[in-house]
């Protein structure tokens, strides 16, 4: 199979897309701005807090370890 064919039949994907093998949880709380779904990211680094994210227009909100 030729390798440039084989690499236009992969599906294309995003940096907002969510990575494999993370803690992410799709959530169904919907997103106040665009109504979509929200998603809960882990703390990142030194943070202890969770992040509530829309992908699409980038909303956030930091949610406190506490309440998870």
């Amino acid at each position: 199979m030729d390798l440039t064919a084989y690499l236009k039949s992969l599906p294309k994907s995003s940096k907002k897309d969510i990575i494999p093998g993370t803690e992410t949880k799709v959530l169904e709380e919907k997103c106040p701005l665009c109504d979509k779904n929200l998603v809960l990211k882990p703390p990142c680094c030194s943070s202890k807090d969770y992040k509530k994210e829309c992908s699409s227009c980038g909303y956030k909100v930091i949610v406190s370890a506490d309440s998870n």
